[in-house]
């Protein structure tokens, strides 16, 4: 709770000017059953004009005055509420930030898209209601309660006894649907995650006909949360047929017996009747209001359980500011060096199922090293322990001669060039997207990464160029287009280490061989890793690594491998027969 403190106190000037609003709102809302009480007693009764208008003139004052105090409360609740909201997906944004590819694994996507939105809104509708209602509230309810056993303590008692019962009520009715709440929640987390996986592989959905098949995934997701949506407010929902069936209850009895007291000629008169069904209204009404927000309350602590989730996370590689020494600066890299040393790695961090390792490789700065293997032989695990998007179970992985968790987090992978498997582009310009890797790159410098890239005629060919605009997930063109664009990002950077993970799959074999000629004029000593399926993008490498299951097959280069490796030599001989 100290997050959410240090968020919300923040709001606590604001928070006073509300409560004072909602003091005078209130004040003047209870003045209105005893100037009632007059016009009855003292005006109609008693046939006295002048007190009936002079009265009704004051009520209807007091009537504008609170209305203006009411709304001014209500901006207050809002402003209170949505920025506290605000401040809360800010902070869980930037959370998020910091979370390595592991802490993003213990989360799925569409899960924390919904907590970031849903679950904050949620929380929002709730602390609109409590700063407006949760505050008003009890001054009624008190203020109310003192008059009722002022004008009469028996029929007082009464609607104390209702009250009770009520209460008792709306604690089984938050018992019995917060746990309901919850699972909503998580069923929206899967209806979201079937939306995004539908979306993201609609070419594949329409290529295979599958149209009907993900229609009754989806339907199967959104009929479990309608059902469970209908059995959570099925049974929230029977809380204000409650507060209604006691209020007339208790109507019932205080004109009943109230009634009667009046018809005898005791002190209990007419106006004083009508002030005390007023103020009885005002209680239960008050309290159909505390049991609204006990509900949302309700509903809103499994959003906040499932924010705390991503808020308690352990962040596994954290932005840390590493000391400088006299001997060792963690904010520069020298070279692009990289060695291994016994290096082990594993998704479920258990050594018993490693995905990666022992590797033991040492590559000098400049050096341009291959790395191939089947499916789901670790390539890619092995490249990321570089710049940490992992770190390693066991052993070592050395930058420049420095145990990689030496530096500093963004000097590190400042250094580091990724072009990863899936290429990502964002929603802007080419240009846009090109300085991601260097935010005051000039237009000349983005041009020269693109010539590199073999990207360079394709982009010109478009009537606006540089600022033609990447629609969202870079659709707006090829695969081959969006492998260049990802190479020339992650060139600009000029870093020392680059990492092509499978990078020119989709360029035909005249463009790779381009492309491979202009970064292999490596002027600049920058140490290349690159992940392929065909040797042929590899076959020309310093050193090529070659993996199998995690395990280091041998090393070495295309012509030693041809004579020490039966995988790399099969993988070599299957190409080259598909070749011919």
């Amino acid at each position: 709770m100290k997050f959410y403190y240090s968020l919300f106190k923040k709001q606590i000037p604001l928070l006073l000017v509300d409560i004072f609003c909602l003091m005078v709102d209130v004040a003047l809302e209870m003045a209105q059953p005893f100037l009632m009480a007059i016009i009855l007693d003292e005006g109609i009764k008693k046939q006295d004009f002048n007190i009936i208008w002079i009265v009704s003139a004051i009520m209807l004052a007091m009537a504008i005055v609170a209305i203006l105090f009411s709304v001014l409360a209500m901006n207050c609740s809002v402003k209170i509420a949505n920025r506290f909201c605000y401040d809360i997906r800010k902070q869980i944004f930037h959370k998020i930030q910091t979370f390595s590819f592991k802490n993003i694994d213990e989360f799925e996507v569409p899960s924390l898209i919904t907590r970031i939105t849903s679950d904050v809104n949620i929380i929002r509708q709730m602390m609109t209601m409590v700063t407006r209602a949760g505050l008003k509230v009890p001054l009624m309810m008190i203020v109310g309660s003192v008059f009722m056993f002022i004008y009469n303590l028996k029929l007082a008692a009464i609607v104390l006894a209702v009250c009770v019962v009520l209460c008792f009520s709306i604690i089984f009715i938050i018992y019995r649907s917060s746990p309901k709440f919850q699972k909503m929640q998580v069923a929206l987390d899967d209806i979201n995650q079937v939306i995004e996986e539908d979306i993201d592989g609609i070419r594949v959905v329409k290529s295979f006909v599958r149209e009907d098949h993900e229609i009754n995934k989806f339907q199967t997701k959104n009929d479990r949360l309608m059902n469970l949506g209908i059995r959570a407010f099925q049974v929230s929902s029977i809380n204000i047929p409650l507060i209604l069936f006691g209020a007339n209850i208790c109507n019932a009895l205080i004109l009943g017996l109230g009634g009667i007291d009046v018809a005898k000629g005791t002190s209990f008169t007419t106006g004083r009747l009508s002030s005390f069904v007023n103020f009885s209204t005002i209680v239960l009404m008050a309290f159909n209001m505390v049991s609204g927000i006990a509900i949302n309350i309700s509903r809103s602590s499994a959003c906040f359980k499932r924010l705390n989730q991503i808020i308690n996370v352990k962040i596994d590689i954290p932005y840390e500011k590493k000391e400088k020494t006299d001997d060792f600066d963690p904010s520069v890299i020298n070279d692009g060096s990289v060695e291994f040393i016994d290096a082990t790695f594993s998704y479920s961090n258990d050594k018993e199922k490693l995905a990666v390792g022992p590797v033991n490789m040492k590559v000098n700065a400049g050096e341009i090293i291959g790395i191939v293997g089947g499916t789901g032989s670790g390539k890619s695990s092995l490249v990321s322990l570089i710049p940490r998007l992992y770190d390693t179970l066991s052993g070592q992985v050395k930058v420049s001669r420095r145990d990689v968790k030496d530096y500093d987090l963004i000097s590190l992978r400042e250094n580091i060039g990724v072009v990863t498997q899936k290429n990502v582009l964002f929603t802007g310009t080419i240009r846009d997207n090109i300085k991601w890797g260097k935010e005051d790159a000039t237009d000349e410098e983005i041009n020269a990464v693109l010539k590199k890239a073999q990207a360079y005629d394709f982009v010109h060919s478009f009537n606006d160029g540089l600022d033609t605009l990447v629609s969202q997930g870079g659709t707006s063109v090829s695969g081959g287009q969006k492998q260049r664009l990802s190479i020339a990002r992650a060139l600009i950077k000029e870093p020392k280490i680059l990492i092509l993970d499978d990078s020119t799959s989709a360029l035909d074999v005249e463009t790779e061989a381009k492309l491979k000629k202009n970064i292999y004029n490596n002027e600049k000593k920058m140490t290349i890793f690159i992940i392929a399926q065909r040797i042929s993008s590899v076959m020309d490498a310093d050193k090529i690594l070659v993996l199998d299951n995690g395990k280091v097959d041998n090393i070495g280069t295309h012509e030693e491998l041809l004579k020490n490796s039966s995988i790399y030599r099969d993988m070599y001989v299957t190409q080259q027969k598909g070749v011919d």
